[in-house]
């Protein structure tokens, strides 16, 4: 996966309360497939960018956003 839930909980240990943590080039559009918008684009990237969005959604002690901004931000905060 594109984070492993031990690399989040880290994050979590070292994220200062209310920090913040900014991902880039989450929207995987280099391979000219679509990228994570298109679900048709089976690349890796592509698979551990979705991953990484789910992993992050999911989590309830992050608050985040994703942004089209260049190829994609995922920002997230700790609650």
């Amino acid at each position: 996966s594109a984070i492993s839930e031990a690399t989040l909980a880290q994050i979590k240990t070292l994220q200062a309360s209310r920090g913040v943590i900014v991902f880039t080039d989450v929207l995987a559009l280099e391979d000219g497939q679509g990228g994570v918008i298109n679900p048709a684009d089976r690349s890796d990237k592509a698979i551990a960018m979705r991953e990484l969005l789910t992993t992050v959604e999911d989590d309830e002690g992050f608050e985040s956003t994703l942004t089209p901004d260049g190829t994609g931000l995922l920002i997230a905060y700790k609650k």
